[in-house]
């Protein structure tokens, strides 16, 4: 079973929203898949802009669809959340909104969008049975 923690993400300055890592088993997934793509240039700064994306989000600022777009499923729907995705070229940054706190569980490509969604839908379905779990 995956325990999950939250930790404050610094680089986004919270007027509106503010925005958490996800760690699951003490393990950051957006932490991984960022030392991964800071090897190629062009990866790193499609990342930033995602950043700067995040940011504008946070303070409450109209995002395009080409940068922002919720994420559409049955099983989303039935456990009664709403996720998203940050995008810019190649790159996603998946979370789960949760009131005024957005929850950064990872990162994924275009090419492997089908996985990274199925593995965010396995991901916040485990994370909303621990929360429930716990408030029992």
């Amino acid at each position: 079973m995956r325990t999950f923690a939250l930790s404050k993400m610094d680089e986004i300055r919270a007027n509106r929203y503010t925005f958490q890592k996800l760690l699951i088993n003490g393990k950051c997934l957006l932490d991984d898949y960022e030392n991964e793509i800071r090897t190629n240039p062009v990866y790193l700064n499609n990342f930033q802009h995602i950043g700067l994306y995040m940011q504008r989000f946070a303070d409450g600022s109209p995002l395009t669809i080409k940068q922002f777009n919720e994420i559409k499923d049955k099983k989303l729907k039935t456990l009664k959340v709403r996720c998203f995705e940050f995008k810019k070229g190649d790159l996603r940054v998946y979370a789960l909104s949760s009131s005024n706190n957005q929850i950064i569980i990872l990162g994924g490509y275009k090419n492997s969008q089908i996985q990274d969604i199925n593995q965010l839908i396995s991901i916040v379905s485990d994370y909303i049975s621990t929360l429930k779990a716990q408030t029992q």
